[in-house]
Parts: structure tokens; C-alpha cells; sequence
């Protein structure tokens, strides 16, 4: 009889420590605060003009810009440039459209390995990917141009010498933040 209670009053103790482990991790994860993806970016990006941006292909820079809401809230991060560098580019979007997709949670899409992206891109194809999830997106845009010797945007006509040039664009924003918190509600 002492046995059976000494096992039972062992159990007890033991499911009792437990289920208060049980509430302490409870209220660590209730009390935790999601933080949302453009205010995670907006800390990381708030004090930055301009990134480099680093390939096994070479590096090239992208400026950084913020865009606000009427209550100073960010609504988007934008982060764009333009490069010679061909092969670096197609590096970057490859993988941050892999790593998106990934985010997403979304199918591929056609762009999805650095030698079609590098082919797209040396034909003239723009390539232009948006995905979202909820209020968040995020949009990649890359495209050739053409260019005099200071990097200045020409229209070639014939025997007018001429270079190429990529822009691109990096864009993660949300929609919610974008309404402005001072719009009614549109009858008609």
C-alpha cells in the first residue's frame, strides 16, 4: 500500500511540473510579438542609402529607398540600380525569386535558373515576378537597356555605337499599410 502511494504521489508531482512547464512555454510564445516582414526590413534598411550586393559572378550596388504611409508607418522597401554586370544580376534574381517562392509559398515560375534568367535578360525579355501572401508582396524586375559610354539611356540608330546596360528593381511591401487610415469607406 505505501508503494502504490508513493508512485501515485510521484506521478502526481511529475504531471503537475509538467503541465506548469507546459503554461511557461505558453505564455513565452502568447507573449512574443510577431513582427512584420516590412518592419523587420524597415529596421534592418532605415540608416542605408546604398547596398553592394555580392555574387560569386561579381558585385554591383542597388540604392535603398522607404516609402511611408500618412502615419509614418513603412509601407514598402525598395531596393534598385543598374549594372553592366550581366552574370552577377542574373545570379542575384535567381536566387532571390528561389527564395522567395520559397516564402511565398508559391509554384515556380518559368525564371527560375540563372542561365534562363541571363538568356531573358540578354535578349531584351523583361522579366517581371510578383508574389504575394496576405498584405505582403514582393516584386522582382530586371531588364536590358541600351546606353551611350557615360551610361546614359540612348534610343541606337544605325552606326550609333552603343552599350548595354541592366536595371533592376526589388520591391517588399504591404498592402494593408499602403490604405491610408483616414479612408471611408466608398458607397455608391
Amino acid at each position: 500500500m505505501k508503494k502504490q502511494l508513493f508512485v501515485f504521489i510521484l506521478l502526481v508531482s511529475c504531471f503537475s511540473s509538467i503541465s506548469a512547464a507546459q503554461v511557461k512555454i505558453q505564455k513565452k510564445v502568447t507573449n512574443k510579438k510577431t513582427i512584420l516582414e516590412i518592419d523587420r526590413l524597415y529596421e534592418k534598411y532605415k540608416n542605408t542609402k546604398t547596398i553592394t550586393l555580392a555574387t560569386t559572378k561579381g558585385d554591383f550596388e542597388g540604392n535603398v529607398s522607404i516609402e511611408f504611409n500618412d502615419s509614418k508607418k513603412p509601407t514598402s522597401i525598395i531596393i534598385e540600380g543598374e549594372t553592366w554586370n550581366l552574370e552577377a544580376l542574373a545570379e542575384f534574381i535567381t536566387k532571390i525569386i528561389k527564395a522567395k517562392l520559397k516564402q511565398y509559398n508559391q509554384i515556380e515560375s518559368g525564371i527560375i535558373e540563372e542561365e534562363s534568367t541571363t538568356v531573358f535578360l540578354s535578349m531584351g525579355q523583361e522579366i517581371s515576378e510578383n508574389y504575394s501572401k496576405g498584405d505582403l508582396y514582393f516584386t522582382v524586375k530586371a531588364k536590358r537597356y541600351y546606353c551611350d559610354e557615360n551610361g546614359e539611356e540612348i534610343f541606337p540608330s544605325n552606326g550609333t555605337t552603343f552599350n548595354i546596360k541592366y536595371r533592376w528593381k526589388i520591391e517588399t511591401g504591404n498592402n494593408r499599410r499602403k490604405i491610408s487610415e483616414n479612408a471611408k469607406q466608398f458607397e455608391f
